[in-house]
């Protein structure tokens, strides 16, 4: 293979002779401009997404490089899942330039562009200068690449980088929805349509397509994401009352401060819960993960998102209602999606009640009421009380542990999970105590909000007092602590027979 060199070394070709490189370059230079252009189109002109994209991938500042045996493209030439890699090749002036190492496609159509439009997937997020590495105050972290951040203080640290993972996701959406062809981007979004190629993260692609649905804002006039894709995916809407945000917070924030996509999920389900959910999508791109593992850890990732999403609609919801009453589109098409993609039956699926606020009828599940102040108000569900004996059947204490904590006994026994730190934290932040399944969930007449994860650890510990017991009452196996329960008594009354002898 000999390195051919084109354009001021703009462009880089490997191939066996110059015949074969001029053949390359002439087909491969259209489908880089056509990719290009089909990126370039999801964005607004204007926008600070398009600055970045035209600056990473300008002349001067973006060689690529087809079928470099150099490359990790070449890690292993006979069952090569990865067909191209970004890497960042200098920093001068705060300024960043990057080479594109680009697989030669043996095949045509839209997996050959699909895979050229992941690439340049990291060239729209992937900074063209370090103004773009912000930090945010209330994560402490600074934007690395779109979804990918570090913590303040560890920033030579590369294990310390989070969102990698769910970054190579992001991109597959933002790829699939540029090449879609005749396909429309509801049909992409909702997994009617694959028109991506097979590559190493393509089994979490789910995940962060439902993340994306669940972050929609466009309560006012509802949105198709075909007309999201048409409007630009980075851009605002204004509601009837004039203030504006993202049409999609999720896309937005990917593409300009992935801060606010993080905050947000917080928002809803705690404090460090986007933390969580990245611990368990990198989880799920182990290659050594067995199937019962990745289903297990699957579900966890999925019911978390599932729960923000519902959450979320119904306030974003509210607010709609608030701001133009009757007006308000249905939100029912939302909640589908989330059904066609999870197969879950969201709360809005429930028995229906109806709730009337002025000349506008809306449609609530039971429980739930609007107040004067035109808030939701939630049901407050009782939490009963069962005294654990330590007789209790292993199995029937089995079920009535929530699903967090069945996952947490999972992962405890497996050293594969273990072994991380994040892990071993969230097993023992799940299994220290193990509380009854049933949980009050608290309203207030202000806003909905969920219990913090402190105040969570707080119930579960009796505010620190449990932390301190021996170690053998902290135990999470109850057959294990009933055994050895029955061990130590045995072990006392043989002391005290020796004794009495």
């Amino acid at each position: 293979m000999g390195r051919f060199t084109v354009g001021n070394g703009q462009y880089v070709i490997y191939a066996k002779d110059s015949e074969q490189a001029r053949q390359v370059i002439s087909q491969e230079l259209q489908r880089v401009d056509k990719i290009k252009e089909k990126m370039a189109n999801l964005l607004s002109q204007d926008g600070t997404a398009m600055q970045n994209f035209m600056e990473n991938t300008s002349e001067e500042n973006l060689n690529i490089h087809f079928n470099d045996e150099t490359s990790l493209i070449y890690d292993d030439p006979e069952n090569a899942t990865t067909k191209g890699e970004v890497r960042q090749r200098s920093s001068e002036n705060g300024k960043f330039t990057y080479d594109l190492a680009y697989r030669y496609p043996e095949i045509q159509g839209h997996n050959a562009d699909f895979r050229l439009a992941h690439e340049m997937g990291h060239l729209m997020l992937n900074p063209s200068n370090a103004r773009m590495q912000t930090y945010d105050k209330e994560t402490d972290t600074r934007q690395v690449s779109g979804l990918m951040r570090v913590p303040r203080g560890q920033e030579s640290n590369p294990n310390a980088i989070y969102g990698t993972r769910m970054q190579e996701n992001a991109i597959n959406l933002i790829a699939s929805l540029a090449i879609r062809g005749e396909h429309s981007a509801d049909e992409i979004m909702s997994g009617k349509v694959d028109v991506s190629e097979f590559n190493l993260y393509k089994k979490c692609d789910d995940l962060v397509k439902l993340l994306a649905v669940s972050m929609r804002n466009d309560f006012d006039n509802e949105m198709s994401f075909e007309q999201l894709v048409e409007n630009k995916i980075d851009s605002f809407i204004e509601h009837s009352d004039g203030s504006k945000e993202p049409a999609n917070t999720f896309f937005y924030g990917v593409l300009n401060d992935s801060s606010m996509i993080e905050n947000e999920f917080d928002k809803y389900m705690g404090k460090d819960a986007w933390r969580d959910l990245d611990t368990f999508i990198t989880n799920l791109h182990n290659p050594n993960i067995s199937k019962e593992q990745f289903d297990m850890v699957f579900k966890e990732a999925q019911g978390m998102i599932t729960e923000f999403a519902n959450t979320r609609m119904q306030e974003k919801y509210k607010e709609a209602v608030a701001r133009n009453g009757q007006g308000v589109p249905s939100i029912d098409n939302k909640m589908n999606m989330i059904k066609e993609m999870t197969g879950t039956e969201l709360e809005q699926e429930q028995s229906w009640q109806q709730t009337t606020v002025g000349d506008n009828i809306i449609q609530f599940p039971e429980g739930y009421s609007i107040n004067e102040f035109g808030e939701i108000i939630r049901p407050v569900r009782e939490e009963t009380q069962e005294q654990i004996q330590q007789t209790t059947n292993v199995s029937q204490n089995e079920s009535k542990l929530t699903l967090k904590q069945k996952v947490a006994q999972f992962l405890q026994k497996n050293n594969l999970f273990m072994n991380l730190s994040f892990v071993d934290k969230f097993v023992r932040r799940q299994l220290d105590v193990l509380p009854p399944a049933t949980q009050e969930i608290r309203s207030t007449n202000t806003r909905v909000e969920n219990r913090t994860r402190e105040n969570f650890i707080n119930e579960l510990t009796n505010f620190g007092a449990y932390r301190n017991l021996p170690p053998i009452q902290r135990m999470s196996d109850p057959e294990r602590l009933a055994r050895m329960q029955r061990k130590m008594e045995q072990n006392q009354q043989y002391n005290d027979d020796n004794e009495r002898g």
